[in-house]
């Protein structure tokens, strides 16, 4: 569904889980809904919006030292673009908490809680929230 738009309802929303580019190369806002959304000829339960941070390949074959300016200099762009990416969707999810009068409100994944876990079949980082167990990043989510 890449570039296509979609409405989602805000009474429609089952859960809504927000998780930063710390220490991930995503950053995503997901909702998981009461009531799955028709698509084509598809019913679709999970939404998520994310776009990517920084480089996710690596050339091994580059040589690497760290007094290189262009290096440090790369580095310190990628750290400023995910901070700007955090600060731009938490002020999404701000806005969005305030335009429904609290009405619900986004999980962020405890990072430091995470444990590696195999839900369906695929071993995987699962992250705890307030109210589920999730990997946002591989789609699987667990509910207590």
């Amino acid at each position: 569904l890449r570039g296509d738009k979609i409405d989602v309802l805000y009474n429609n929303i089952k859960h809504a889980f927000f998780q930063p580019c710390d220490n991930e190369m995503i950053i995503l806002i997901h909702f998981t809904l009461k009531n799955p959304v028709l698509w084509g000829k598809r019913k679709y339960q999970d939404i998520q919006f994310y776009t990517e941070v920084g480089e996710i390949t690596t050339d091994l074959g580059k040589y690497h030292h760290m007094q290189d300016r262009d290096d440090v200099q790369s580095e310190q762009l990628e750290r400023e673009m995910r901070k700007r990416l955090n600060q731009v969707f938490q002020n999404f999810c701000d806005k969005v908490v305030r335009q429904t009068n609290d009405a619900f409100d986004f999980d962020v994944p405890f990072n430091e809680l995470g444990f590696f876990g195999v839900p369906f079949r695929s071993s995987c980082t699962l992250k705890p929230t307030s109210s589920c167990l999730v990997n946002l990043s591989e789609w699987v989510r667990v509910f207590i």
